[in-house]
């Protein structure tokens, strides 16, 4: 009894955490956010502790590319590498995008990631006016490329 208790409990905080929908045509794992969202927030989560585990054993130093901090992921939408615009140094300014999809194929916004390893979801009008700062020239640069 007390393995099925805790069985259940992880199906629920599994099917919490994923963001899934209990509907009466597809049972607990129906809605899996078909624009996988959550699944890309995700993967942009485990670049940033990979770049992070990077930068610790590398003097501060960013990675040069996310295959040199370990991160191999794709967009799960688009296909896609995600995009990553490595700063020379520890931007002054935080908010300096360093990482963002190729495209925007999830309907509820575009992801990216800032200097500080955090992970941000926008409007695309939102994405455009974060990419038209100075901060980010790099990162508009390498998104512009990658189209």
């Amino acid at each position: 009894m007390p393995s099925r208790i805790l069985t259940m409990v992880m199906l629920v905080a599994v099917s919490m955490s994923v963001g899934c929908k209990r509907t009466e045509k597809a049972g607990y794992f129906g809605d899996l956010r078909k624009d996988k969202t959550e699944e890309c927030a995700l993967l942009l989560s485990q670049a940033s502790k990979q770049i992070g585990q990077y930068m610790a054993s590398h003097n501060s130093k960013y990675p040069p590319t996310l295959v040199d901090a370990g991160f191999s992921g794709t967009c799960p939408v688009t296909g896609k590498a995600y995009v990553y615009a490595a700063p020379q140094d520890i931007p002054s300014d935080m908010s300096t995008i360093i990482a963002c999809e190729a495209g925007n194929g999830h309907s509820r916004g575009h992801l990216y990631m800032k200097a500080d390893t955090s992970i941000a979801i926008v409007t695309e009008e939102q994405f455009k006016n974060e990419l038209a700062k100075p901060v980010n020239a790099a990162i508009a640069a390498a998104f512009k490329a990658a189209q």
